[in-house]
């Protein structure tokens, strides 16, 4: 995959018996195909070996990393794409990592490697 500085890896962290989490999906699908980055649904019961070094408090959890698998943002955001495109814009312009877990970075790697042998700008692993 080749590597541009602005594409971000966007990775939704929700679970199937979340009546908010599943509407979020379809909007997530949608911003998948306009936008350059690169989008992750990550369920954490169906697919907890994903996720499950780390405790997910409320749904959605964000996890925006950058071209350098630098993580910019962890955290539980409102369901909203304007919310999430803001949060976008905002962060790959400033492009300052924040501190987290040897687990998270696990994730992080684990996903970054699953989409360069994927083509598609929207994985589901749910």
């Amino acid at each position: 995959m080749s590597k541009n500085k602005n594409q971000l890896f966007v990775v939704i962290l929700c679970a199937q018996w979340c009546a908010v989490c599943r509407q979020f999906k379809i909007d997530i699908q949608e911003f998948s195909k306009q936008t350059n980055n690169r989008v992750c649904w990550l369920d954490v019961e169906t697919s907890s070996e994903w996720a499950d070094e780390f405790e997910i408090d409320n749904f959605p959890t964000i996890l925006l990393v950058d071209a350098n698998n630098q993580v910019l943002f962890l955290g539980s955001i409102e369901p909203n794409l304007n919310t999430l495109a803001q949060l976008i814009r905002t962060l790959t312009q400033q492009q300052t990592s924040v501190s987290v877990s040897q687990e998270v970075r696990h994730l992080v790697e684990r996903v970054t490697t699953r989409f360069a042998e994927y083509k598609n700008s929207f994985l589901d692993l749910s």
